[in-house]
């Protein structure tokens, strides 16, 4: 039986292992076996996996320098291959130079002693020496309790934690209340080598988010409100960093990228990584020898990566190298992480082409809505972009009709700034919604306006259109979601009398259209003066509406609004504007009046421009009226008045017209709702409110 070295021995032939790393990694061999005598044992920040079970590892709690070397030897497997050996040649990853808070290292006896060619031991007669004995969970950090949430904040904003406090809401089994002292304390917090930490307790286990804020006792918000998604019923914790921002996982020191390695079967043995880009030490020498996956963490393996300064971007390739040719490549295509300045660790799985940012393993990439907006696009937002590609993108999205027909998708576009991909295709239903599905996420989409534009964009004349003195009228509406149209006809003397109904047809780009005259079953031979609404039906539902476009309209009192639909609003009459007032109307010509600067404007209200009491002898005309108005004109033109702006003369809604010969002249706070007519109702027909 071969001698088992010692534990200096064993240093001293892995420092000389380590030649082909240059002289750093000799100097480091040769303070190894000076320094291992007088370092104390240090513990290490991560916990070790929960699931060994190879009883015959041990663990070693590393001195300081220890901690940098022994990384370069092969722990055991969070999962089942706790023996695998490593080929002796391999290059000690430069990345592996962390400090003596990383995650601790577990040694097998026999894969720590295969590092070495020239020795090999059968690890069932080792012994472990007084330094070999187990070691126990080192973290401070305590477990966390069911159906809780733990928050981890680097640095508290202020020097005093027992001001500060944890301010919760949203899915939270007790949302703080009583600002600012009902927030969870920091004199609670326990402490671990991260920072600080406070258990939130969740509503139920389907909680989705956490919100919350870090306040102090004088009431300020000193981190401002900071919420995290749930991504995953597992998801328990997330950690804030210096400046407050929030990751899923523990954010590492700034200019490094952690890439975990979770394999399911347990095997790390040759498993390793080539990387190139920015970074400061990309994969050299002879290919496959990578760098190993060789320190245990929380996620299965890591490889932790220094990066170049204002580093973008690094690919990658997942190398087994017990493999020969082309099969060494775990994944045949390269790997390529592009948000450097967001994430510092990364998440890999098996042979899964997806660069994970969540410990998780859920898509950062997901789908959070769908619209319609062409007859042939449809345009999905995500929740990020970034480093998608459009074929990836093609290969995990499907479109079905409301039938559940699959709709081809002849291309995308992707516009990551604007984290929206537009798919084409045949998508001219426009009356039904389509689905859209992303990986597990599924949208239906909803019409754009960009989509009403182009199917109903509609360039012609609405309203009613008297022709040939009145004998004819052209009624067009546009309503592209009514599924009947009809035009109710009243009594031009009396306005609560229906005269009859008669349909619209459905026309163009969502119109309806309908032309009356003498052979329109109404017995009218001249529409002038008659009175009109339009009956909507639409999914089983009747209304009475207003035509938007109504030249003028029957009196209207609000107060009757209730009473039933034909008084709900108001109703519209045929008239032919053309006809109405002066025919020879042309611009003001105003003496001295040479540029806006000579202007001198006047903002008047029709109706209190001539309702004081005092100037009502002076009037021929009803006060309040535009009447009226015309008659004080003079007025304003002595006092250098070169031009008027009125308040709204449109039609507005709460009023009673039948009462425009009522001076409100005392105060009235309630029952009152005189506000210069700023609650319009039609905007191309006159308030009744200023008629004579």
């Amino acid at each position: 039986m071969k001698k088992i070295p010692s534990q200096t021995e064993k240093k001293m032939i892995y420092g000389i292992r380590s030649l082909k790393n240059g002289t750093g990694s000799v100097l480091i061999g040769a303070s190894i076996v000076l320094l291992s005598a007088a370092m104390p044992t240090i513990s290490a920040n991560e916990n070790l996996p929960q699931t060994q079970k190879n009883t015959s590892a041990v663990t070693k709690a590393p001195t300081e320098t220890e901690t940098s070397q022994t990384q370069k030897e092969t722990p055991i497997s969070e999962q089942k291959n706790a023996n695998a050996s490593l080929d002796s040649k391999k290059e000690a990853p430069a990345v592996e130079t962390t400090t003596a808070l990383e995650t601790p290292k577990t040694e097998d006896a026999t894969t720590s002693q295969a590092n070495s060619k020239e020795e090999k031991v059968d690890n069932s007669t080792a012994t472990p020496t007084s330094e070999q004995k187990p070691q126990a969970d080192t973290s401070s950090e305590e477990p966390i309790a069911d159906n809780h949430f733990r928050i981890h904040v680097k640095k508290l904003p202020e020097e005093n934690k027992d001001s500060q406090g944890l301010w919760t809401w949203d899915d939270v089994e007790k949302p703080s209340e009583n600002w600012p002292n009902g927030a969870k304390s920091f004199k609670d917090a326990k402490q671990d080598d991260y920072g600080y930490y406070l258990d939130v307790k969740l509503k139920n286990e389907q909680a989705k988010k956490v919100s919350f804020l870090i306040n102090n006792t004088k009431g300020d918000n000193l981190t401002g409100d900071r919420s995290v998604e749930r991504l995953s019923p597992k998801m328990n914790e997330a950690w804030l960093d210096e400046n407050y921002k929030v990751y899923n996982y523990r954010p590492q020191p700034a200019g490094t990228i952690r890439v975990n390695y979770y394999r399911t079967d347990g095997n790390y043995d040759k498993k390793s990584l080539w990387y190139w880009g920015d970074v400061k030490n990309p994969s050299s020498g002879e290919w496959p020898d990578g760098t190993d996956f060789t320190a245990t963490g929380k996620y299965g393996r890591y490889i932790d990566i220094p990066l170049n300064e204002a580093a973008r971007e690094f690919g990658f390739l997942l190398l087994d190298e017990s493999k020969k040719g082309d099969d060494v490549k775990i994944r045949k295509e390269d790997y390529k992480f592009t948000d450097l300045k967001n994430h510092s660790q990364i998440f890999l799985k098996d042979d899964d082409e997806t660069i994970y940012t969540n410990p998780y393993y859920v898509h950062d990439i997901r789908m959070t809505g769908a619209q319609h907006v062409a007859k042939s696009r449809i345009e999905s937002s995500f929740s990020t972009l970034v480093g998608a590609k459009k074929d990836d993108i093609l290969k995990h999205s499907s479109i079905t009709d409301y039938q559940g027909n699959k709709v081809a998708i002849t291309d995308v576009e992707v516009d990551e700034a604007g984290k929206k991909v537009t798919y084409i295709g045949d998508f001219s239903d426009t009356q039904h919604p389509y689905t859209v599905s992303y990986n597990s996420d599924r949208f239906t989409t909803r019409s754009s306006w960009r989509l009403k534009d182009e199917s109903y964009s509609y360039d012609g004349p609405l309203g009613a259109t008297l022709k040939e003195d009145g004998k004819r009228v052209d009624l067009t509406l546009w309503s592209p979601s009514a599924d009947k149209v009809s035009v109710v006809v009243y009594d031009k003397k009396d306005p609560e009398k229906v005269v009859g109904t008669v349909p619209l047809e459905k026309g163009e780009k969502g119109t309806w259209k309908q032309t009356l005259d003498a052979n329109s079953g109404l017995g009218i031979s001249n529409y002038t003066g008659y009175y009109y609404h339009y009956q909507i039906e639409r999914q089983g539902k009747t209304v009475l509406v207003l035509d938007p476009y109504a030249k003028s309209l029957a009196a209207w009192n609000s107060d009757l609004a209730k009473t039933d639909a034909a008084h709900k609003v108001a109703k519209a009459a045929f008239v032919d504007p053309a006809k109405l007032g002066p025919q020879d109307l042309t611009y003001g010509k105003i003496r001295n009046f040479k540029s806006r600067e000579d202007a001198v404007i006047y903002e008047a209200h029709v109706r209190d421009f001539t309702s004081d009491p005092a100037i009502a002898k002076d009037l021929t005309k009803p006060f309040g009226t535009f009447e009226a108005f015309i008659e004080k004109l003079d007025y304003l033109k002595d006092l250098g008045v070169t031009h008027i702006q009125l308040l709204p003369v449109l039609s507005y809604y709460f009023v009673n017209e039948l009462k425009n010969h009522e001076r409100l002249s005392a105060y009235a706070s309630s029952n009152s709702n005189y506000n210069w007519g700023y609650d319009p109702q039609n905007y191309f027909s006159l308030t009744g409110m200023y008629s004579s």
